[in-house]
């Protein structure tokens, strides 16, 4: 019995004893692995040496080659040191030169040392331009993934978005945009992503950015420059349906002279519905702009158009009190019997709101000036309802007197 229980002891001994040399040679194996190797006293001269040299190319090779070996250590003690600051003449430091060359593993590198990501060259330039501009776009996402400023500007005001733009470098403009880069940002010249872009023909960036603002600003830029090869080129190759026949809608509304003209030289679609149904001769009408009608009438636009409310381009004029638009727009055979849906005509519309110099320019040419609405209400009962008491002297001289006009004397 104490033979079976002497061998068991034995066994878990030797077992014990196996587990323990396992163990130890686990440990000595990581804690061999973990160690950071101490820089040599030869690398810490040769680190020396080179901070103290302005041959730029000895040291980039010297970092990117222990880069390459895996010594992080040589290449945090040589950043350390300032060795990544050396310049050359025509790029920047060291990092930038990485960036420029595309050399990932060694921008990783000098990253994890603790070199400014966003460090200048005497240009402005930060890494990023470097690698935006030789397209590098693995590059580009590691530098935005650890916090390189996708919105930096060099001395020109231009951004990284601005470069890969003007280069064409589709793939970095997604990346950067996707990244949250404003492509409506402006560099010194007052030039935005997608000037930049057309300067060099470009297209397919502009294209690519589908931003109304955007594609607004720049065709405005081209219209006013006279540079109507390139406008027509980017809007009948690369803008949406969609967008074309928004820009003429907003075009018009805000009275922008030049790029109508363009927009109308490109044969562009003349009655585009935006909000409310209204179509860009009504909202040039309603805002007054004289010019813009003028172009909208002789390019054939629809002149008796109805919005969702009903009223025609001579409806929004007269509403605004817009005189000029008013008679330019019955000059050029608007009917002066239009009603909206409430059946108001542009003698009532003129009386609600007390435009007397339009009630009188309409009395001159129509005999609709007691035109009821569907209520069975003139002119003449707007004017009252709204206190305009120029409009009901004018009425009555024109040989109306009622129990209404006495009413309404007394009351105003």
């Amino acid at each position: 019995m104490s033979q079976k229980e002497v061998k068991p002891n034995e066994s878990q001994s030797k077992q014990g004893k196996e587990k323990t040399s396992i163990f130890k040679r686990l440990f000595q194996r990581k804690t061999k692995k973990n160690k950071v190797p101490e820089v040599s006293e030869e690398i810490l001269s040769k680190i020396l040496e080179l901070k103290n040299s302005d041959d730029f190319e000895s040291v980039y090779t010297f970092l990117d080659e222990n880069s390459a070996q895996g010594n992080q250590n040589i290449i945090s003690k040589a950043c350390e040191e300032g060795l990544w600051k050396k310049e050359n003449n025509s790029e920047g430091n060291v990092l930038h030169v990485a960036c420029a060359k595309g050399n990932l593993r060694f921008v990783q590198s000098l990253i994890e040392s603790g070199c400014n990501i966003n460090e200048k060259n005497k240009y402005g330039n930060t890494p990023i331009f470097f690698a935006v501009y030789e397209n590098y776009l693995e590059v580009v996402k590691y530098l935005i993934s650890v916090g390189a400023d996708k919105e930096a500007k060099d001395n020109n005001g231009d951004t990284p978005l601005m470069w890969a733009s003007q280069e064409c470098h589709l793939e970095i403009v997604k990346y950067l945009i996707d990244a949250g880069a404003d492509p409506k940002a402006k560099n010194n010249d007052g030039k935005i992503a997608a000037d930049l872009a057309s300067e060099e023909g470009k297209y397919e960036v502009i294209e690519y950015f589908n931003d109304f603002d955007c594609i607004y600003e720049f065709l405005t830029k081209c219209s006013s420059n006279g540079d109507q090869k390139t406008f027509s080129i980017v809007y009948k190759k690369h803008i949406t349906k969609d967008h074309q026949n928004q820009l003429l809608l907003v075009a018009c509304e805000k009275g922008n002279l030049n790029l109508v003209k363009s927009l109308v030289e490109c044969n562009c679609y003349k009655e585009p519905r935006g909000l409310e149904k209204k179509t860009p001769l009504h909202w040039a009408s309603l805002n007054g702009h004289l010019e813009v009608v003028k172009i909208l009438i002789n390019a054939k636009a629809n002149i008796e158009a109805k919005d969702s409310s009903g009223n025609t381009p001579l409806l929004c004029a007269v509403t605004n009190g817009h005189f000029e638009v008013v008679k330019f727009l019955y000059f050029s055979g608007a009917d002066k019997y239009t009603k909206d849906n409430f059946g108001n005509t542009p003698f009532i519309n003129a009386a609600i709101r007390g435009y007397l110099n339009i009630v009188e320019f309409l009395s001159s040419f129509s005999d609709n000036i007691n035109g009821r609405d569907k209520n069975g209400n003139t002119m003449l009962h707007h004017a009252s309802a709204n206190g305009h008491l120029e409009i009901i002297k004018y009425r009555v001289s024109k040989g109306v007197f009622s129990m209404l006009y006495t009413k309404t004397i007394k009351t105003v």
